[in-house]
């Protein structure tokens, strides 16, 4: 082999390296949750990814991901709001986008705070905010269900997402 080679070879291992670390942080990281397969799929295309320092950079990342889709849910609540007929049905989305609202605007940003912290304990905080999230969302899909649209796709996006996360951080709580 020659030096040309040999260089070639070297440079591609080191732009290759921290890719397969980042590669086997993620399937570690998404294996100890509920969704690994949603988990990984939804994460790995992320151009964020390959420079993952740890579980908590690959939470946020996810926790950016669910607000997105968030955001489309009540977009699309509020669309489904302004089209109903019925002045119950019309007051239940509005409903159910707000509490789309104090997802992002609440559960998220203290989740997303908690896992920036520097200490263990400090990332563990994002715990409970992301309980609350996962159960709201498992009640707001219940309530669009009744009412006929379909938004399934977005609710178990969400659900999964923020159930990925806590688990993430409970393993700092442990």
């Amino acid at each position: 082999m020659n030096s040309m080679e040999s260089c070639r070879l070297l440079l591609l291992f080191v732009l290759c390296f921290p890719l397969l670390v980042t590669s086997d942080l993620l399937d570690d990281v998404c294996s100890s949750t509920p969704f690994p397969d949603f988990c990984i799929a939804t994460l790995r295309p992320d151009p964020r990814i390959p420079y993952a320092q740890g579980p908590a950079f690959i939470a946020v990342v996810m926790l950016d991901m669910v607000d997105m889709n968030n955001q489309q849910v009540i977009a699309n609540l509020r669309k489904l709001a302004d089209q109903a007929k019925d002045p119950a049905d019309q007051s239940a989305l509005i409903i159910y986008a707000s509490r789309y609202g104090t997802i992002n605007n609440r559960f998220l940003p203290d989740a997303r705070d908690a896992f920036i912290s520097p200490t263990k304990e400090g990332k563990g905080a994002a715990f409970p905010p992301l309980v609350s999230a996962a159960q709201t969302v498992d009640v707001c899909s219940e309530g669009i269900k009744q009412l006929g649209p379909d938004l399934s796709y977005e609710s178990d996006f969400a659900f999964k997402g923020t159930v990925i996360c806590a688990y993430i951080a409970r393993s700092f709580r442990d």
